[in-house]
């Protein structure tokens, strides 16, 4: 296993006391998992949902040992762009059933403030082809100022963030990233992206 690229004490200090105070919010890429279709781009690759049926294999993952990790964390619960299975399927047995969300369910705006472990599909879950966010005029409700995903996104980015299972590249990722710039007129909150041991300088991938 390689070694942590850097662990800078006062990054670390927030994580540990965002976790302590349950105020991490984690977003999850399509990194996690082995789900053959876990991103939009590779559900738009299948032939879209038309081709692809809700309990269709190809959307289901095994158990990822490092989202079974994130959830023994006692987080509120966990955000993602995938649109597979991989974080409900790393749910520890115990942990009990997961609320789910899709980007405009009701009830989004206030998940952090209930007790029950929940995930929010950002652009929606194959389990639930409705929920897909693939063209324009579906992102043109999901953005509007008084939507609830908008909300969603506020109290998201008000806690301490950690971006998990993302190319610093990653398209859904990009356009995250614009929709809170868009909540925050301009400015995108500080947050932490862990990435591999090695890999391109996150600031710089970020710039470009």
């Amino acid at each position: 296993m390689s070694n942590p690229r850097w662990i800078d004490s006062g990054v670390f200090k927030t994580l540990r006391t965002a976790t302590r105070k349950r105020t991490l919010a984690v977003i999850v890429g399509p990194a996690h998992g082995d789900a053959a279709i876990s991103s939009r781009a590779q559900l738009t690759a299948a032939g879209g949902p038309s081709a692809v049926s809700a309990d269709d294999p190809r959307g289901r993952s095994q158990p990822a040992p490092g989202l079974t990790a994130l959830w023994k964390l006692k987080q509120p619960g966990f955000a993602t762009t995938s649109v597979g299975d991989a974080l409900v399927a790393s749910a520890p047995e115990e942990l009990g059933p997961v609320r789910r969300y899709g980007p405009d369910s009701k009830g989004l705006k206030g998940a952090f403030d209930r007790k029950d472990p929940f995930v929010v599909w950002m652009g929606g879950s194959l389990a639930e082809p409705d929920s897909l966010v693939l063209t324009n005029k579906a992102r043109k409700k999901l953005v509007a100022p008084d939507s609830r995903y908008q909300a969603f996104l506020r109290a998201t980015f008000s806690r301490n963030v950690v971006f998990s299972g993302f190319a610093l590249d990653d398209p859904d990722l990009v356009e995250l990233l614009d929709d809170v710039s868009r909540v925050y007129n301009g400015h995108v909150p500080e947050n932490v992206a862990l990435v591999p041991s090695g890999s391109t300088d996150p600031s710089t991938a970020l710039r470009a």
